[in-house]
């Protein structure tokens, strides 16, 4: 990945995150200084294989990094539409309407739709507001405890990292 930190003379590296939930999702880096926060962008219209870098805010322009509650209304609505459209699948499944053809991805996706409203609650995202914009970072969903513990430590070290450069942090999780 491109995301390369460039220092200034006598700049201190506060934190320098990199994570990668799986092969085919995307990348995502972090770092903070004592002098700038260095937020992860894509190129456009990229030509290279790797279109990542940071942009670098100086910390006079952030104005707040908030972890903040995900609102999974959307993920709730999946869901209920997965679990309506896998059994109604599957039910024409087992009284012959598709041929006498027995399947299993109607039964994925009616199992995947009651797991996804406990896989998408209690997420907590990342927004850094500066000068120039807003940085929002949304976390894949993660099934397994020790993916969702790296998430969280990630968000931990981000506040740590912020408040150790002075910036104004607000964290939803501690209240």
């Amino acid at each position: 990945m491109a995301f390369a930190i460039k220092t200034a003379a006598g700049e201190k590296v506060l934190l320098d995150i990199d994570y990668l939930a799986s092969q085919k999702s995307e990348p995502f880096a972090f770092a903070i200084t004592d002098r700038a926060v260095f937020i992860p962008a894509k190129k456009t219209l990229a030509l290279t294989n790797d279109p990542y870098f940071f942009n670098r805010v100086p910390v006079t322009d952030v104005r707040e990094v908030r972890i903040g509650r995900l609102r999974p209304i959307f993920l709730y609505i999946a869901a209920v539409v997965m679990v309506v459209a896998g059994l109604y699948t599957t039910i024409g499944m087992f009284t012959n309407a598709y041929g006498g053809d027995i399947y299993g991805w109607p039964i994925a996706i009616t199992v995947g739709g009651l797991v996804l409203p406990f896989v998408a609650r209690g997420r907590f995202g990342l927004t850094v507001t500066h000068t120039k914009g807003t940085y929002r970072w949304k976390p894949p969903l993660v099934v397994d405890r020790a993916s969702k513990d790296r998430v969280s430590s990630i968000l931990s070290s981000i506040v740590a990292a912020s408040r150790q450069a002075g910036i104004r942090v607000h964290d939803e999780r501690a209240g």
